[in-house]
C-alpha cells in the first residue's frame, strides 16, 4: 500500500498563490473591459430615452432634429435607423423634462449607508444601483464611498483595488488625521455625475487605529472619526452612498453614526433574517455601550463642533428591502416574520432573485449600465422595475429630508 503524501506549504508559497491570482483577475478584468482600459457609459437609443421620460419617442426625435432647439442632437449610428445619446446627453434631457424638487440652496445632500451583517445579500449592487439611478432622477449629483475593504463597489466603477488604488486614495489618510478634508480621495467615474472614494484592504487598519488611538485618549470620538469630514463633503452632493462591509465593524460604526439613512437589504430566508436582528442588537449595543461605559464619557457626550451627542442621533429613514427574493412559499413566509420585526421599515419593494443579474454581473456591470437585456428581456424588466422602485424610494426619503412637499407621481 502506497504512503499517502503529506504536503506542508510555507509562507512563500502564499506569496506566489497572491501573485498568481491577482494575475489571473487582473487578466479577467481587462477581457470583460474589452475594447476599452475602462469602464464606459452606455448610450441611450430615442426609445430608452423616451421611456426614461415618460415621453413618446416621436417627440424625443422632433426634439432633437428641431432647428436652434438647445437640447442635444444626439447622434444616428451607422446601419441604424435609431437616434442615440451619450449619457451627458441623455442627463440634459433628464434636467428639462424630469424635474425633481432641488436641494435647497445651503441645504446639505444626505448621507445614506447601505449595510448588512453578511455577504451575498445584494447590497453593493444595490448601492451602485441606487446611485446610477439617483442621476437619472433630476440630474442628482452623487458620491458613492466604498467602506468595504474588498473594494467590491471599486470594481463595479471599473477600478482594480489591488492595481489601481493605493492607500493614499480611501478614506485611511483623513482618518489617520494627515488630510484636513476628504476631497483629495474623491474620483470621477465613467458614469455622469456619479464620482467614487475607492476602497482597498488598507481600511482594515481602520479598526486597529481607532481602538488604540482611544485606549490612549478616553475624549476620543472613535465613533464619529468620519463625521466632520462626510458633513463637509455632503454640502457638494445630494446624496452620498455609503457601501459598507458585511460586518459591523469601527469603520461601519463610523458611517452608520454619520448616516441620515439606513438601507438593509435581506433575502428572506431564515439565515440572513436571523443575522439582521443579531445586527439592530449590535448596533444598539454599541451606541448603549458609548453612553454608559463610564461617568466620564456620558459626560463628554455632548454636541461638539458639529458632532451630534450619541443620545440625541437621529435617522432620516430606515429602510428594510427583501432583495434576492425567490418565488416560493418559503420567501412569503419569512417575509411575513420580517413584516412582523420591522414593521414599518419593511418596504414594498422586493428585489427579485434574476438571472439577469448574473448575466449582467460577470462583467462588472450593473442593470443601469446595460440598455438592453442579456438574456431573458422578461427577467431584465422585472428586476430594472424592482430597482427603479428602490431608487424612487431613495430619492423621495432625498426630497423630504429637504422639507419639501412632494411626491412621487405628482404632475
Amino acid at each position: 500500500m502506497a504512503k499517502s503524501t503529506i504536503t506542508n506549504y510555507d509562507l512563500e508559497h502564499i506569496g506566489e498563490l497572491s501573485v498568481s491570482s491577482s494575475q489571473v483577475l487582473d487578466a479577467v478584468r481587462t477581457k470583460l473591459l474589452e475594447p476599452e482600459p475602462r469602464k464606459q457609459a452606455p448610450s441611450f437609443s430615442s426609445a430608452h430615452l423616451a421611456n426614461l421620460l415618460n415621453l413618446d419617442r416621436r417627440r424625443i426625435n422632433q426634439l432633437a432634429s428641431k432647428d436652434g432647439n438647445s437640447l442635444p442632437e444626439g447622434e444616428i449610428p451607422e446601419g441604424s435607423n435609431a437616434r442615440h445619446f451619450t449619457l451627458a446627453e441623455t442627463l440634459a434631457y433628464v434636467q428639462k423634462f424630469n424635474p425633481r424638487p432641488r436641494r435647497p440652496d445651503g441645504e446639505r445632500g444626505r448621507i445614506i449607508c447601505t449595510t448588512v451583517f453578511k455577504g451575498g445579500t445584494g447590497k453593493t449592487t444595490s448601492s451602485f444601483c441606487i446611485a446610477q439611478g439617483l442621476t437619472l432622477r433630476g440630474a442628482r449629483k452623487v458620491l458613492l464611498l466604498d467602506a468595504d475593504p474588498q473594494g467590491t463597489l471599486t470594481q463595479l466603477a471599473g477600478l482594480a483595488p489591488d492595481v489601481d488604488i493605493d492607500d493614499e486614495s480611501t478614506v485611511m489618510p483623513y482618518l489617520y488625521g494627515d488630510q484636513p478634508d476628504l476631497r483629495y480621495a474623491v474620483k470621477k467615474t465613467y458614469w455622469e455625475n456619479l464620482d467614487l472614494i475607492p476602497a482597498n484592504i488598507s481600511l482594515y487598519g481602520a479598526d486597529f487605529y481607532l481602538p488604540a488611538k482611544y485606549s490612549k485618549d478616553r475624549s476620543f470620538k472613535f465613533w464619529a472619526a468620519m463625521h466632520r469630514g462626510l458633513m463637509d463633503l455632503a454640502k457638494d452632493y445630494d446624496a452620498i452612498i455609503i457601501d459598507c462591509p458585511p460586518s459591523l465593524n469601527y469603520l461601519t460604526f463610523n458611517m452608520i453614526f454619520s448616516a441620515d439613512g439606513i438601507i438593509m437589504p435581506i433575502p428572506p430566508n431564515s439565515v440572513d433574517f436571523a443575522s439582521s436582528t443579531q445586527f439592530w442588537r449590535l448596533v444598539y449595543q454599541m451606541f448603549e455601550g458609548i453612553l454608559g461605559s463610564t461617568p466620564a464619557q456620558a459626560e463628554n457626550d455632548a454636541a461638539e463642533d458639529g458632532i451630534p451627542a450619541v443620545k440625541d442621533k437621529k435617522f432620516d429613514f430606515i429602510s428594510v428591502v427583501p432583495s434576492r427574493v425567490k418565488p416560493k412559499e418559503m420567501s412569503t413566509l419569512i417575509t411575513g416574520w420580517m413584516a412582523k420585526a420591522f414593521g414599518e421599515h419593511l418596504t414594498t419593494i422586493s428585489i427579485p432573485e434574476s438571472a439577469a443579474v448574473d448575466n449582467f454581473s460577470f462583467g462588472l456591470m450593473t442593470v443601469y449600465d446595460q440598455t438592453k437585456a442579456i438574456g431573458s428581456n422578461a427577467a431584465f424588466r422585472k428586476y430594472k422595475d424592482r430597482m427603479d422602485e428602490l431608487v424612487d424610494h431613495v430619492d423621495l426619503q432625498l426630497i423630504r429630508a429637504w422639507g419639501k412637499d412632494w411626491e412621487m407621481n405628482n404632475e
